[in-house]
């Protein structure tokens, strides 16, 4: 109750005009936490029917709008609203610090004043809160993604900042930690945590990994790294490095030196390490750190043919253990025959050389003295190496081996072993060459092949033709007056469906004829893969007597890919010649020459007719030549005539005679039906024949005797007897 007022009282009464009246009343209420009183919790006051009251408190960070009034929890828990108008409120607990947020039931409490001030029996429980701190290094500045771990369960990781926050804690002790790679922090156990705090204790990052790397490339090497020029608390460090060349150190703060250094074992003794040494300031892991075998430079030049260029590529290989590890390259600087390596490490490489056109980039298209030199890199740089250009490289594909040589520019011939497949021939003089092939049984087509070795491509040498050679034997042991004509031999060609591929002549070979009578000559001819031949050996001379051949023909195929083999030899003969006679001399009879059996040599049955010729004016005959596997039979024939055989090639010849008969009627005009001649003579011989209509009607074929002709027509009939040879006439 406010207001206070002076009053003149003098005789009689007075009214007093609102002197005393009700400001409004307070309402009271508490803050706990387990018991415990809780300072600094703000209390928000709402109503919906009292639109202002009284209130000495700001609004700063109300939860939400419309807030009347609020007020803040003493160190005792208690808050107070006073001078409160009557009516209806609502009261919200808020309070987020700077590092803590709470968590208080119930989140909102409705109250009704009336005309007392009011105690509210319901006090304000904090549940749970949050509570943030802060995770630093040896200088206070914070540490990102550190992961904070309390009473061993993950509850934050810190921001950017190094700040983490732990939320719905109670007031109690824990033990808190951090960790994260290359650090370690300090712990804080049994550390009590009250919803009063401002934040928790920094936790501090008091030992760094300083971690880093010595590359050594000489096998069987070891190398250490020590630590020292640290503060005075802390003692000198030495670690032997891994197998990857890793070592680590943990150290706390301050300011150290590193240095790498050979352990004494086999290939470590002489390794030098760049840089000397490596002063660290360790505020922060460190894990870059360095070291390498120290390195030099190796130079070399390159001789060439004509004028060096860009195109020839060095390699320098490390050998390790006799493999292979990394390859460095370099190439010549314009006009220049130089080269050089930097940065190299000690130990021991493969230098290697090649050059290489923009056709085919991988491979060497010139060949050297030597193409690879082992060079041993030590502490000095390494000098006066020298690769020789020896010539070109030219590429060959070849179907089959062959002999070849190359005519150079300087007209100078290189003789050559070319093999099947794929090789490379190295031409020491440069620009245009010629390759000429040499092959006595293989053509490879046009020859020569041209190359230039400013321009190389790739020379393809395939087979074409394929030589097909045979021999004929001659036996000459018998007397020949033609032996100079020897050479007419000749060989005919044929496919196998008989057509004619060539006349194939043939040359005598002196070295391979014999001493006995044997004379050899050889016949070829050039075909293509895949043919077949038969190959038939004549005489084409026009000698009386010729020459025969044992077999008389040969069949071959030609299915090897490379060097034929030879035809099978051919055996040659003079032929078998068969000399006869007809007596008395008489010319042009047929005389017959027969197989008496089977010829292996000719195509030649028993009974075949082997030759056919005739007899000479003085009645001799001359018949051949005739394979002599076998024996032969003659017979002779000619009309009109009688042969008989008297001699195994002679005969006796004995003409025969002819009647002839005209048959005429009474008159020599008149034409008469067919007539019956019958014609009878001695030794029994009969022959009866009808004539035509008139004319002439002949037996032929007689032998010398006596005859008699009769003719008969019916009704008519009138003959008489004639003695052959004279002529007799019948009338009817």
């Amino acid at each position: 109750m406010t207001g206070s007022s002076e009053v003149d009282l003098r005789f009689g009464n007075a009214v007093v005009d609102d002197v005393f009246f009700v400001s409004g009343y307070n309402i009271h209420g508490s803050v706990v936490a387990q018991g415990n009183p809780i300072l600094g919790v703000h209390l928000y006051l709402y109503s919906n029917d009292v639109k202002e009251v009284p209130c000495s408190q700001g609004l700063t960070d109300a939860p939400r709008e419309g807030a009347l009034c609020h007020a803040v929890s003493g160190v005792d828990g208690k808050f107070s609203f006073r001078s409160m108008p009557c009516g209806s409120y609502d009261l919200l607990p808020y309070y987020r610090g700077e590092n803590t947020v709470f968590d208080v039931s119930p989140s909102s409490l409705h109250v009704s004043l009336e005309h007392s001030h009011m105690t509210i029996p319901q006090k304000f429980q904090v549940t749970g809160f949050s509570v943030g701190g802060h995770v630093v290094d040896g200088y206070g500045a914070g540490i990102e993604g550190a992961k904070v771990i309390v009473d061993g369960q993950l509850r934050a990781v810190t921001d950017n900042l190094g700040y983490y926050r732990l939320d719905q804690v109670t007031s109690k002790k824990y033990d808190i930690v951090a960790e994260k790679d290359h650090y370690k922090f300090n712990r804080l156990g049994n550390f009590m945590i009250l919803p009063n705090m401002e934040s928790i204790d920094d936790i501090k990052s008091v030992r760094y990994d300083v971690c880093g790397v010595v590359q050594t490339v000489t096998p069987n090497s070891k190398a250490m790294v020590t630590l020292t020029h640290g503060p005075e608390n802390v003692k000198p460090q030495r670690k032997i490095v891994s197998e990857n060349g890793r070592f680590c150190f943990e150290v706390s703060t301050g300011e150290y030196r590193l240095s790498a250094l050979p352990v004494d074992s086999e290939g470590s003794s002489n390794l030098l390490f760049s840089p000397e040494y490596i002063d660290v300031n360790v505020k922060c892991p460190l894990l870059d750190v360095e070291f390498s075998q120290s390195q030099v430079n190796v130079h070399g030049k390159i001789l060439c043919k004509e004028k060096c260029n860009r195109n020839i590529l060095l390699l320098l290989v490390r050998l390790a253990g006799g493999v292979e590890h990394e390859t460095k390259t370099t190439s010549l600087e314009q006009d220049n025959a130089n080269f050089v390596f930097t940065k190299v490490f000690p130990g021991k490489y493969r230098l290697e050389v090649k050059h290489s056109s923009s056709k085919a980039p991988a491979n060497d298209d010139w060949c050297w003295d030597e193409n690879t030199l082992d060079v041993d890199v030590g502490n000095d740089d390494v000098t006066n190496i020298v690769f020789v250009q020896k010539g070109y490289w030219i590429e060959l594909v070849s179907s089959h081996d062959t002999e070849a040589y190359i005519r150079q520019p300087d007209s100078s011939k290189l003789e050559l072993l070319i093999k099947g497949g794929s090789q490379r021939i190295c031409i020491e003089t440069p620009g245009q060459h010629e390759l000429y092939l040499v092959n006595s049984c293989i053509s490879f087509g046009t020859s020569p092949i041209v190359f230039d070795t400013q321009n190389p491509v790739l020379v393809h040498i395939s087979a074409k033709k394929y030589l097909v050679r045979g021999e004929i034997h001659v036996d000459i042991s018998s007397p020949l007056e033609e032996i100079d004509l020897l050479e007419d031999i000749v060989v005919d060609a044929f496919k196998s469906n008989g057509s004619s591929i060539d006349k194939i002549s043939t040359m005598p070979v002196f070295a391979k004829s014999y001493q006995n009578g044997i004379t050899v000559f050889e016949y070829s001819t050039w075909t293509d893969l895949g043919e077949d031949f038969i190959f038939v050996p004549r005489d084409s001379s026009t000698r009386r007597k010729k020459i025969l051949f044992y077999p008389s023909r040969h069949q071959f195929s030609v299915s090897a890919s490379g060097c034929q083999d030879a035809v099978p030899s051919i055996t040659a003969k003079m032929g078998l010649y068969l000399e006869g006679s007809v007596s008395p001399a008489t010319p042009d009879v047929h005389i017959m020459i027969l197989a008496a059996g089977n010829s292996k040599y000719a195509m030649l049955k028993k009974g075949d007719i082997a030759t056919e010729t005739k007899t000479n004016s003085d009645g001799s005959f001359f018949a051949g030549p005739l394979y002599e596997d076998i024996g032969y039979e003659v017979e002779a024939s000619k009309a009109g005539y009688h042969l008989k055989q008297t001699g195994p090639y002679s005969f006796a010849c004995q003409k025969l005679g002819q009647i002839l008969a005209h048959i005429y009627g009474e008159n020599d005009t008149e034409m008469l039906p067919a007539v019956l001649l019958s014609l009878s003579g001695e030794g029994g011989y009969r022959k009866n024949s009808v004539s035509g209509s008139g004319g002439t009607f002949s037996f032929n074929n007689l032998f010398p005797r006596s005859y008699y002709l009769r003719a008969l027509l019916k009704c008519h009939g009138f003959c008489y007897t004639v003695n052959w040879p004279t002529k007799g006439r019948c009338f009817c």
